[in-house]
Order: C-alpha cells, then sequence, then structure tokens
C-alpha cells in the first residue's frame, strides 16, 4: 500500500485512485485535493522507478574486475595473467576467468609467451588490443 506524507498528513491511494487522508483518531476520510495528492502519488511512483534503472546501469563485480584490469594494463609492459593478478591484488582464479572474458571479447590478445616471474614457468603473455 502506497503512503505519501505531505504537510503532516498521511495520505493513501484506494479504489479508482481515489485519495484518503488519516484523521486524528485513525480513520481515513477522503481527501478534498484529489487532484494534488495523485500528482504527488505519480511523481513518487516514477521516482521508484528511475531509482531502480539507475542501480541496474551500474557494473556487476566481474564488470568492475574487468575494467580493474584494463586500467592497470594502460602504459604497462607486457604481464602474464598472475603477475597482473598479484600486481592489482586480484585473486589469481579470479583473475583466471576475467582474463578468459576479455580475451573473448577482443579487449585484449595474447602477445606471446614469456617466463613468469612469479611461478618461473613459461606462460602467455597479455596486451590490450
Amino acid at each position: 500500500m502506497n503512503l505519501l506524507h505531505i504537510d503532516g498528513l498521511i495520505y493513501k491511494q484506494g479504489l479508482n485512485n481515489k485519495c484518503f487522508y488519516q484523521a486524528h483518531d485513525g480513520e481515513w476520510l477522503l481527501s478534498n485535493i484529489q487532484k494534488k495528492i495523485n500528482k504527488e502519488f505519480y511523481l513518487q511512483e516514477n521516482q521508484i522507478k528511475q531509482d531502480k534503472k539507475s542501480k541496474s546501469s551500474k557494473l556487476t563485480k566481474a564488470g568492475e574486475t574487468r575494467q580493474i584490469i584494463l586500467n592497470g594494463m594502460k602504459g604497462s609492459a607486457l604481464r602474464t595473467r598472475l603477475e597482473f593478478a598479484v600486481l592489482l591484488d586480484i585473486d589469481p582464479t579470479l583473475a583466471k576467468h576475467r582474463f578468459m572474458d576479455l580475451v573473448k571479447t577482443g579487449q585484449i590478445v595474447v602477445a606471446g609467451i614469456a617466463r613468469c616471474s612469479i611461478i618461473n614457468r613459461k606462460v602467455k603473455v597479455y596486451k590490450l588490443a
């Protein structure tokens, strides 16, 4: 049930969009300013819809991690995925999945094979596309 506070009174919408206010004795009485109250309910409803839209436009955790990786790769030398994970303080397993996503979308490419300074093995190195 929608409730609205205007000028110290509590309003609610009833059947057929009729607006009622709560009297001091707790009884709901028909309001005589129907147009004003309906307009306020309409504005409140649209505000809630806009809030939901703005929340949905935020990046997911995976999207945030991909952005961190891409920003960390800008202007840096060729490195392995594990070196980037340590440098950017990201979980190595999480970094593995995000690097696979970025390669699939074509935002980064495999630049070759080099020796990783952390595990001392030959692995793939990445660069921005």
